[in-house]
């Protein structure tokens, strides 16, 4: 957890590049987590980095660390900050292809969004 610990501290410092060099570090040494795939990932979708995210789950897939349906959300939130709808329904399919059950609040985001896209 001090990995994670520390990816999330420079996350919420704006200090993304510092966060990959832990990640980075952390999966040469073997002792990455899901966890903290997750916080950079929360870091990227903050910066709206969309093609960051989707590469670090598919790292996490090659190196077989699990993708869980918080680490889809986060992904999920930017698409839909952005305004694209058709991505986030794409990375529910993907979700779900990949064994991720989708969440209460996978749900919500996205019933949410798909309501305020209807009224606007």
């Amino acid at each position: 957890y001090v990995v994670t610990s520390l990816i999330d501290a420079y996350v919420t410092a704006g200090q993304i590049p510092a966060a990959e060099d832990i990640l980075r570090k952390a999966i040469a040494g073997g002792t990455c987590s899901h966890q903290a795939f997750g916080a950079l990932i929360k870091g990227f979708s903050i910066e709206n980095n969309v093609p960051k995210s989707l590469a670090l789950i598919a790292e996490m897939q090659r190196l077989d660390v699990e993708v869980t349906a918080s680490t889809y959300n986060s992904l999920l939130s930017s698409l839909i900050t952005r305004g694209d709808l058709k991505a986030a329904m794409n990375i529910l399919h993907s979700m779900e292809k990949n064994g991720a059950a989708p969440s209460v609040r996978t749900f919500t985001m996205l019933i949410k969004a798909l309501g305020q896209k209807r009224d606007a």
